[in-house]
C-alpha cells in the first residue's frame, strides 16, 4: 500500500497542483475544510499534512491542534501551507501544532 498525503485546501486550483504529490511513491487525500482534515486524519495512516489555514468550518490553525490531542494522529508532520505572510500567524500555526510553514503561490522555479 502506498503511503498517503492529506491535502487540506479549499482552492480548487491550489488543490490540484498539489495533488501532483499523487504519484509514486504516495497517494493523496484530500479535505476542503478543518472537520474533512480531522475526520480524514482519525481514519488513514498518514506520512505528511498539508493544511492551509484559511479553511472553512475549523481552520487550520485550530485543525491540528485536534490532530495531535489523538495519540494514533500526534506524530503526523503537519506543514501549514499558506498565503498569509505575517509573524503572529506563523507563531500561531507552530504553536497550533503544524511542524513547518511555507508561503504560497507556488511557481514551477521553487515555492516563495
Amino acid at each position: 500500500m502506498k503511503k498517503k498525503i492529506l491535502i487540506v485546501e479549499d482552492n480548487p486550483d491550489l488543490l490540484n497542483l498539489l495533488q501532483l504529490l499523487h504519484k509514486n511513491p504516495y497517494d493523496t487525500i484530500q479535505a476542503m475544510n478543518g472537520k474533512e482534515a480531522v475526520e480524514s486524519a482519525n481514519a488513514g495512516m498518514l506520512v505528511l499534512i498539508l493544511m492551509d489555514i484559511l479553511i472553512p468550518e475549523i481552520d487550520g490553525i485550530e485543525a491540528p491542534r485536534l490532530i495531535r490531542k489523538n495519540p494514533k494522529t500526534r506524530s503526523i508532520p503537519i506543514l501549514a501551507v499558506t498565503a498569509v505572510n505575517n509573524t503572529k500567524t506563523k507563531e500561531a500555526c507552530l504553536k497550533g501544532g503544524c511542524n513547518d510553514y511555507i508561503l504560497k503561490p507556488f511557481t514551477p522555479g521553487g515555492i516563495h
